[in-house]
């Protein structure tokens, strides 16, 4: 009943570790859009060539107008600039645009002036994100990631002025983003933007479609002719939703809002009550999430819908349906898709976690090397720089970790100045030291380095 709207505008992208067909799976899935790109590459390449035989006849037209001006009596001059104007507009119409579905690497002003001519959206693949996300830090490129945060929603304009190339306004800044990137580098991405609050700014959360699959360590030949008909299949509602009619999809539009929109039926709308509800209760009370999971699943709210809407169009592709409202089996299908992109939106969160153990690590293997002792200061222990340990934040995290196991006690010890936090290593634990180095000489140690040990003997890996 109110005036809240989802626009489907989704980002996704791949996690797993190189040479595990990352790039193959992804441009399998793009075929049938890519098959799009190159027919509207074809038709763009015969409109143009018979628009500029046209806008030639035009353009001589103009000039001949233009040479007759000075000498035309004044009621003549305004009857041929009134000519004039009619068919300046007449070479604007007959300048055909470039329909384009996916770009690669564009700058924000080139991406501009294809989105004036593609105003449902384009999509960017990168096939390393990796290079797409570091992009935004270089020098002239400030700019950039605000570009790409608007540019997520799909419903805000957007104006660009630049001398040279002019003023161009886009009324709906419309992109998606889809891309493959290692465990690696996003581990470091996501262990950045929590920890730097300038970086955590939404942008990795806006990756909706976000999945990080399980490496398989059994290889199994898979030799197989491909099902033609699901593809001819997929091929065709990609085709159909390239050019959907509004009007045969039985959308609404308001006095509000121009776009095209479907609402839900009355049962697909209850499956998103109750869905939101839960959502929301989640997010405020029931479970305590980490704070970047946390906004990320706030992004859901949009999912959901988006999600719903989608699959409702996929149908509407497939068949030879009236359209209209979206269906509860769409919604039900997108609440479990939800539930499932959580699981992996976990996983990616999990590697902040995953940081700090090693970080926890590196700090217990440096007590066991006596390279730190009882009673340093936590920053002596970052001045070293050492691997996992080479920031403040590392080490507290660290230090904080191995509290929890009671092998360290932080402490502050009181100086003229400000207080300095020191490490206090448990006597228990001083002593395994000192007893394993009195057996170093006797038989070769263990690495123990990645196992906890408690003073109650419980063994924490």
């Amino acid at each position: 009943n109110d005036l809240y709207t989802v626009l489907s505008n989704l980002w996704g992208a791949l996690v797993a570790r190189p040479s595990t067909f990352k790039s193959p799976s992804i441009n399998e899935a793009l075929k049938p859009l890519i098959r799009l790109a190159d027919q509207a590459d074809k038709d763009f390449k015969s409109d143009q060539l018979d628009s500029d035989i046209k806008i030639l006849a035009v353009e001589a037209d103009i000039k001949n107008i233009e040479k007759k001006l000075g000498k035309m009596e004044p009621y003549e001059r305004e009857v041929s600039l009134l000519e004039l104007r009619e068919l300046k507009l007449e070479i604007e119409k007959l300048t055909p645009k470039h329909r384009r579905f996916v770009l690669g690497d564009s700058t924000i002003e080139k991406t501009a002036e294809i989105l004036n001519d593609n105003q449902n959206g384009v999509l960017v693949y990168r096939d390393e994100l990796s290079g797409f996300l570091t992009s935004f830090e270089k020098r002239g490129h400030e700019q950039d990631r605000a570009f790409y945060l608007e540019s997520w929603s799909g419903t805000q304009s957007h104006n660009v002025d630049r001398i040279g190339r002019g003023s161009i306004s886009i009324p709906a800044l419309c992109l998606s983003v889809l891309g493959g990137i290692q465990p690696a580098p996003l581990k470091k991405y996501v262990v950045d933007t929590v920890a730097n609050s300038a970086s955590n700014d939404g942008f990795l959360q806006r990756f909706q479609m976000l999945v990080y699959p399980e490496d398989q360590r059994e290889w199994v030949l898979i030799d197989r002719v491909p099902d033609h008909k699901a593809r001819s299949k997929v091929i065709r509602i990609f085709e159909r939703l390239a050019d959907i009619d509004t009007e045969d999809l039985k959308a609404k539009t308001s006095k509000d809002d121009p776009l095209p929109y479907l609402n839900f039926t009355e049962k697909a709308q209850a499956t998103y009550n109750e869905w939101i509800c839960k959502l929301e209760g989640r997010l405020r009370t029931s479970e305590v999430l980490p704070e970047a999971l946390e906004s990320h699943l706030g992004k859901y709210r949009s999912l959901m819908p988006s999600l719903s809407l989608l699959f409702h169009l996929l149908c509407y592709g497939e068949e030879d349906l009236l359209g209209g409202p979206v269906r509860n089996d769409c919604a039900k299908l997108a609440v479990k898709w939800c539930e499932y992109l959580e699981e992996h939106a976990k996983k990616v969160y999990g590697l902040v976690e995953l940081t700090q153990i090693d970080s926890a690590k590196a700090l217990l293997a440096k007590i066991r090397q006596r390279r730190v002792k009882d009673g340093d200061t936590l920053r002596s222990i970052y001045r070293h720089h050492w691997s996992q340990l080479d920031t403040a934040r590392k080490v507290e995290q660290a230090a904080e970790i191995l509290s929890e196991c009671e092998i360290v006690k932080v402490t502050d010890l009181q100086t003229n100045g400000r207080p300095s936090e020191i490490i206090k290593i448990n006597p228990e634990i001083l002593k395994e030291i000192e007893a394993a180095s009195d057996k170093t000489a006797r038989s070769p140690a263990r690495d123990s380095s990645d196992t906890f040990v408690t003073p109650n003997s419980e063994v924490v890996h």
